[in-house]
């Protein structure tokens, strides 16, 4: 066990994570401005609340990455982003649509994640045609695992509390106690989404 502040977990997460950059989250580091307790204690109030702040963001990243279940998160910003496309850039939308597609959702995806087989049926069909909004039943099912599932159990993460009464000078870090090793976490089994939620 070593004793880490939150900034410095985050930064080395950062470090070990270049994606996160393409998917929404900060590149390069974490946000200068650490939250203030008042901040932080805000995320508490909704799912989208958190993820309005950049700092909320990295630091939901960093608990899914140690639950090994990041791949959630990454498709959800990466639908996010894709649906602020320009609407008359067919050739971008068909593009970036494959990318999701071959990246999150196709059988066996270098970071697949845990969809139903009516789902991914659904997402297949739509990209015949794709549109911004090609992938919005997947990225439901996942956002719903997320916010119903993962969301309350990162509200009691140690680094999220830490927050909650941590000075917001980032010279003045209170220190936590932090395994140094995935291998001391809890390694819980992915949801299965196909159970989480009713076919809509």
């Amino acid at each position: 066990m070593v004793r880490r502040n939150t900034d410095s977990v985050l930064k080395h997460q950062q470090q070990k994570s270049p994606r996160c950059a393409k998917t929404g989250a900060i590149a390069g580091g974490v946000s200068s401005s650490r939250p203030t307790p008042e901040d932080a204690r805000s995320w508490q109030e909704s799912f989208d609340t958190l993820l309005s702040s950049t700092y909320g963001t990295t630091l939901f990243r960093t608990f899914l990455q140690l639950e090994y279940n990041e791949e959630n998160l990454a498709f959800y910003l990466a639908c996010e982003k894709f649906k602020r496309l320009d609407p008359h850039g067919h050739r971008k939308i068909t593009a970036k649509a494959q990318k999701i597609y071959d990246e999150f959702v196709r059988v066996e995806a270098p970071r697949e994640v845990n969809l139903d087989s009516i789902t991914r049926a659904t997402t297949v069909t739509n990209l015949a045609n794709p549109n911004r909004h090609c992938f919005d039943h997947a990225q439901r099912r996942v956002r719903h695992v997320l916010e119903k599932d993962v969301y309350p159990r990162f509200l009691k993460f140690d680094l999220y509390t830490q927050l909650l009464s941590a000075p917001s000078m980032e010279t003045s870090p209170t220190a936590v106690q932090v395994p140094t090793s995935t291998t001391m976490l809890p390694s819980p089994a992915k949801v299965n989404l196909s159970s989480a939620v009713p076919v809509v």
